[in-house]
Parts: C-alpha cells; sequence; structure tokens
C-alpha cells in the first residue's frame, strides 16, 4: 500500500480529477501499489526515465528495478481487469 513516498506525477493528478475513465482507474490503481513498485513505474512511464537511469536514481540493482516494475505491471493489470 502506498505511504505517500513516491508521489504521484502532476499528469497523474490531473488525470484522477478530469479525465478519462481509463485514465482516472489507472491513477486509483497506481495508488494501490507498494511504493517500491509505483516509484520506478512512475518514473518510467510518467517521466520518461530508462531503466538504468531509475537503477542509478534510486540506487537499486537494475535487474531489481526490472523486477519490481514488472511485478507493479501485473498488479495494475489485475486491479484495472477488476474494476472493468
Amino acid at each position: 500500500m502506498r505511504t505517500g513516498s513516491a508521489p504521484l506525477p502532476k499528469q497523474a493528478t490531473r488525470w484522477s480529477r478530469s479525465s478519462s475513465p481509463v485514465q482516472t482507474r489507472t491513477v486509483s490503481a497506481l495508488r494501490i501499489l507498494p511504493d517500491e513498485q509505483a516509484e520506478p513505474i512512475v518514473m518510467a512511464f510518467y517521466q520518461g526515465m530508462t531503466h538504468t537511469q531509475i537503477s542509478e536514481n534510486l540506487q537499486v540493482p537494475l535487474g531489481t528495478i526490472k523486477s519490481r516494475i514488472r511485478d507493479g505491471m501485473k498488479k495494475l493489470r489485475e486491479e484495472l481487469e477488476a474494476s472493468r
């Protein structure tokens, strides 16, 4: 569960207020992820960072970043499918 240490980007916050239902559900699903998964996903998909850049920025091994993104994306897919 998110503790707030990795804030969602402003664009995602705007989406949750006034956008399509898909965008709103995506932001809601991101908020349920643990910070260790949400943070690299936000960095990759909202900030456009490469996995290597994320690894260096967070000082976490590259393989760990890839696993966190993969596991987080799996949880996002499951959450979004369940909320249809």
